[in-house]
């Protein structure tokens, strides 16, 4: 019961991060502290990272993860 109570906070976690990833472009942009015209891969950088996040975020919740959802998470952030 503990393990997929922390399984789902993990899950969660990831959820959150993933949404904050996907729109801090257009949040940092009316504070004029967002990206610059000219860093457009930056933008599609966290665009990408925050779309793989949430789809292994989703599946976390699917089926029981093992430890590859972790493993790829780490290597989208790297």
């Amino acid at each position: 019961m503990m393990q997929a109570q922390r399984q789902q906070v993990i899950g969660l976690c990831l959820i959150i991060g993933a949404i904050v990833l996907f729109v801090a472009p257009w949040i940092g942009r009316p504070l004029d502290v967002g990206y610059p015209d000219t860093a457009k891969d930056a933008h599609r950088n966290e665009l990408a990272v925050g779309t793989v996040v949430l789809c292994i975020a989703m599946a976390r919740f699917a089926r029981n993860p093992g430890k590859w959802p972790d493993v790829m998470v780490l290597a989208a952030g790297a």
